[in-house]
């Protein structure tokens, strides 16, 4: 990859970075206030939630925003992790963030919906716990009447 454009990367982290630092600095903690009705305090609740939620989300990509700064530095931004060819300029423009070629995500994405499938195929359920629990439930309770 090109210097100039690691260069404009790792700009552009640092930006993120110094914004979300700022917001940080500048939001006020939500009041949960206990004065008004039902409703009011509902709606400051769900608020609440999704400030919290918002807050977790924005964590998370800071993280991986600093993983990539951290990539950069060490030289590695814009290689993949796993097979180590390069990552294309359309993936890192479509997700800056990206630490795997479109190729290792794409195999990513269908193990895990392997291992999805897998969990809630019913061939596994009949030997899952629900069942097992079940019966043993349903026979001691036939045991005690």
């Amino acid at each position: 990859m090109k210097g100039v454009d690691v260069e404009n990367f790792k700009n552009y982290f640092i930006s993120i970075i110094e914004e979300f630092d700022g917001e940080t600095k500048v939001k006020e903690e939500i009041n949960l206030s206990t004065r008004g009705d039902e409703v009011d305090l509902y709606n400051s609740e769900k608020e609440h939630s999704l400030e919290l939620k918002l807050r977790g989300r924005n964590l998370h990509y800071i993280k991986k925003v600093k993983a990539a700064l951290q990539r950069i530095e060490e030289g590695h931004f814009g290689e993949c992790a796993e097979c180590g060819v390069e990552i294309g300029m359309n993936r890192l423009t479509a997700r800056p963030t990206a630490h795997l070629c479109i190729g290792c995500k794409e195999e990513q994405e269908r193990d895990e919906g392997k291992r999805v499938d897998r969990m809630f195929h019913p061939s596994q359920k009949k030997r899952g716990s629900f069942i097992n629990v079940k019966k043993m439930t349903e026979e001691s309770f036939e045991k005690s009447a």
